[in-house]
């Protein structure tokens, strides 16, 4: 898979089509649509492995371990810690488009000037009514390269342990196709969300 973002810049590269960039207050917005995919069998990997481990114990290393990454991520900051380790977080919003069967994933460069409260921006050009209108599924949340991967965390705030998915939810369908694309859901309280079967 191509590189989707680079931790400091906003260079996007990605085979697959829909990419688009709209600059609004200096702002640079960018949208990817990844087509569903759904989890047959999978098998985690390394890096998965290691948030996994590192995130969703019951220990209270785990438990600062998540309070410091959704701190971060929520403030679109990196992370040190070697097992949680990320770059500069962005601002997105993640969607599950059910008539296209497909995830959109938007998100805001930072602004250099301090203001890192990018959902402002992101609020102007995605019309939220339009899209549960439309039956679709919408997530805030932040978005970051896990450092040194081809692999990226994706913190969903309306993701959380106490949500009780069915298969065929757009939720699943939406954690399922980020999997796909070697993306790691996060919860909002910082537990990694694995696939659902």
């Amino acid at each position: 898979m191509a590189k989707l973002l680079e931790s400091e810049s906003v260079e996007i590269l990605h085979e697959y089509p829909g990419i688009t960039r709209e600059t609004v207050d200096g702002v640079e917005v960018g949208r990817i649509i990844l087509p569903e995919r759904q989890t047959g069998t999978w098998a985690p990997d390394s890096t998965f492995l290691r948030f996994y481990n590192a995130l969703n114990g019951k220990s209270e290393c785990a438990a600062l371990s998540r309070r410091i990454l959704v701190s971060n991520l929520n403030s679109n900051s990196p992370t040190q810690s070697e097992s949680i380790a990320h770059g500069r977080a962005l601002s997105a919003y993640f969607t599950y488009n059910p008539n296209g069967e497909a995830v959109i994933v938007e998100w805001g460069t930072i602004d250099m000037d301090g203001n890192a409260k990018l959902h402002t921006y992101l609020n102007r050009v995605i019309d939220y009514q339009v899209r549960a209108a439309q039956g679709m599924q919408l997530s805030s949340g932040h978005l970051a390269k896990v450092r040194g991967e081809e692999t990226y965390l994706a913190l969903l705030d309306r993701l959380s342990l106490r949500n009780d998915f069915a298969q065929n939810q757009a939720m699943t369908r939406m954690i399922n196709t980020l999997h796909a694309y070697h993306f790691i859901p996060i919860t909002a309280e910082g537990f990694v969300q694995a696939p659902f079967f």
